[in-house]
C-alpha cells in the first residue's frame, strides 16, 4: 500500500492509468487520512499547539513523541 502510495504521489513513476484505475475500482485510497475529518478547525488548533510549542522551545522541530504530542509532531511532518 505504502509502495502504490509513493509511486501515485511521484506522477512521472511507473504507475500506470489502468493499474491506477484498478486500485480505485477495489476502493484504493491514496491517502492513509480520512479526509472527511480533516477539517480546517482540526488544522488550526494542531498549528496554534505548533506555535506554542515554538514559544517554549524556540523551535519547531517537534519529536517523535514530545510528551502527550505525538500528534503534533505528525502534524509538521505531513505538511
Amino acid at each position: 500500500v505504502q509502495r502504490q502510495r509513493a509511486l501515485y504521489r511521484n506522477k512521472s513513476s511507473c504507475l500506470t492509468k489502468e493499474r491506477i484505475a484498478v486500485l480505485e475500482d477495489l476502493g484504493f485510497k491514496w491517502s492513509a487520512r480520512n479526509e472527511e475529518n480533516v477539517t480546517d478547525t482540526s488544522w488550526q488548533e494542531k498549528f496554534e499547539l505548533l506555535k506554542q510549542y515554538r514559544k517554549e522551545h524556540g523551535h519547531v522541530n517537534v519529536p517523535i513523541p514530545h510528551k502527550n504530542k505525538g500528534p503534533l509532531h505528525y502534524f509538521v511532518m505531513n505538511q
